[in-house]
């Protein structure tokens, strides 16, 4: 048979390319370590192969398991119920790579769920969190290589501060509620351990009980039962004295007095007058116009909490209690120099200045006048703050656990709040930022505490520098010198971040961040500010005291020129 010359050529050159495609390939499995059929080894296909065998078995809950297989013997019967059970729940994870590791289901669909009275059980709303590392590897080996190049397991492993965690993920179940936590533990460990280690993982399941929620309301303790009478008498008193105030006006408006004011108030209405709504009203919103009122300080103030709930509810996103679909945009957003999140922990501070500021005023006008008394200022101050900390306190540890619901709500805010029973006397001490350090109630409560400590010894140093007043400069200059030597000897000594990042890590670990607990919290380390604004407050009195005056074109001008 003759043979064309373009088809030898032809043949050839498939016959090498086939060579050069299988020595290619060949050496692809040889260097990636890919054995054929490894795909079936991904943690997802694992999962979902066995997910639909699982049952929850428990020798020490014969209950549990007899009303899961219930439960199992109603899916095959396509029972209402029983299907929407299966439906709530999200058994096959996805999207581990991008950092979407909370697959939450249907919380609502599952803790609406009918089941039939005469079963015995309701559901069960679980989040177990899935944790898994492959076994014996290293990223050394694969160092050089293209990030898309290297195996996966490099980029799930990868131990970076700014990256949230893509070697574990957390499924939604929707079970009897006769199983516990530690049942479902117990079980999903059993059952997925062995394909798991057949395809070279080590595999952990974790299940808390905070973790599991059902419809059951929760009992409440005496103390909220107390709290929440202690309320209602309070909006009835208040009321009543409303309605009694409205009354006695009404009656003084025929005798030809039509003004409701507090003024000259005698008898009963004395002590109704306090808790009327027609009469703290109006002084709520009033707006008093005075020479020591500087109402730019207001408009600085609102600006800052804007910013502070801002930081606030992105640092909550960030504590993992978000089911943030696409952490890749937040690490991005989080990597770039970014204003507000780098200036976000030094809110505080112009808040300590202000209230520096402030306090060095007041304090002088009383030193000035003659009726400075230390003890009474610091009453005076406590009076002003304890009304609404022991209300915070209270509503905290028995209002705020059946404010909400979801996924994330007990494994968020029951920590929170146990904290709060066990150490609220820590608060009201003013010590929580010094004593158990990472088991204070709250974060954010450090701040009183600081602000506390300051008004004190602030006060102290307003009064050395006015009994001593060719000494102030002394004082001064060494106050502000310390304020802020003792921040820069903590950091050195302890080789902390200068500042508190703002990234993952150190907003998932805040109760263990070492800045934070050693040093942002620390009155003795956040005292600058504070001491800022002391001496703004005396260069502003020395200003006056001398005649200078600012006119609105000489502030124009040193704005413009600043800018």
């Amino acid at each position: 048979m003759a043979f064309n010359i373009h088809q030898v050529f032809l043949a050839g050159a498939i016959i090498l390319a086939t060579m050069s495609t299988s020595q290619l390939l060949a050496q692809t499995e040889t260097k990636m370590c890919v054995k054929r059929g490894n795909q079936r080894g991904w943690v997802s296909r694992v999962i979902s192969e066995h997910m639909w065998d699982f049952r929850v078995i428990s020798d020490t809950n014969p209950t549990c398991t007899m009303h899961y297989e219930v439960y199992r013997q109603h899916l095959d019967n396509f029972a209402t119920w029983s299907i929407q059970m299966l439906d709530a729940s999200e058994l096959v994870p996805s999207g581990i790579l991008a950092g979407d590791t909370h697959k939450l289901g249907n919380f609502e669909e599952c803790l609406k769920t009918r089941v039939p009275p005469e079963l015995g059980f309701s559901a069960q709303y679980c989040l177990p969190v899935f944790n898994y590392i492959p076994s014996n590897f290293s990223t050394g080996a694969f160092a050089s290589q293209d990030e898309w190049a290297k195996p996966v397991w490099s980029r799930i492993m990868i131990n970076n501060r700014t990256k949230a965690p893509r070697d574990r993920f957390s499924l939604a179940f929707c079970i009897p509620s006769s199983c516990s936590h530690v049942d479902l533990q117990a079980s999903l460990q059993s059952f997925f351990n062995d394909p798991m280690r057949q395809k070279a993982y080590d595999f952990k399941v974790d299940v808390h009980s905070l973790q599991c929620t059902t419809s059951d309301s929760p009992t409440q303790s005496t103390g909220g039962l107390i709290f929440k009478y202690l309320m209602i008498a309070m909006i009835l008193l208040v009321l009543f004295c409303t309605l009694a105030d409205l009354l006695l006006a009404t009656f003084q408006k025929k005798n030809g007095s039509s003004k409701i004011s507090s003024d000259n108030v005698t008898g009963a209405r004395r002590w109704i007058s306090p808790f009327s709504i027609l009469r703290n009203l109006p002084q709520l919103f009033a707006t008093t116009s005075s020479p020591d009122d500087y109402k730019m300080l207001h408009g600085i103030k609102a600006v800052l909490m804007l910013f502070v709930v801002i930081a606030h509810i992105s640092s909550i996103r960030m504590l993992g209690r978000a089911a943030i679909v696409n952490w890749d945009y937040v690490e991005d957003l989080l990597a770039r120099p970014n204003p507000l999140f780098s200036a976000a922990p030094l809110l505080p501070d112009f808040f300590y200045c202000i209230s520096g500021f402030l306090m060095c005023l007041s304090t002088m006008k009383r030193l000035n006048a003659g009726k400075f008394n230390f003890w009474t200022h610091i009453i005076n101050k406590l009076f002003r703050v304890f009304p609404p900390y022991f209300f915070f306190l209270a509503a905290t540890i028995f209002i705020l656990p059946s404010l909400g619901t979801g996924p994330f709500w007990k494994s968020f805010i029951e920590p929170e709040v146990e904290f709060c029973r066990k150490n609220w006397l820590l608060n009201i001490m003013f010590v929580n930022n010094y004593v158990l350090p990472g088991e204070w109630c709250f974060p954010h409560t450090y701040f009183l505490a600081a602000d506390m400590h300051f008004f004190m010894v602030g006060t102290i140093i307003v009064y050395l520098c006015w009994r001593w007043n060719s000494y102030k400069g002394a004082v001064l200059g060494l106050a502000t010198f310390l304020s802020f030597f003792m921040p820069f000897l903590a950091v050195y000594l302890n080789d902390y971040d200068g500042v508190l990042n703002f990234d993952y890590k150190s907003m998932t670990t805040i109760r263990r961040h070492q800045y934070f607990m050693m040093v942002y919290m620390k009155s003795h380390t956040r005292c600058g500010g504070y001491m800022i604004g002391i001496i703004g407050g005396f260069s502003l009195l020395t200003l006056q005291k001398r005649g200078y005056c600012f006119s609105k074109v000489g502030r124009c001008h040193t704005i413009g020129m600043d800018h």
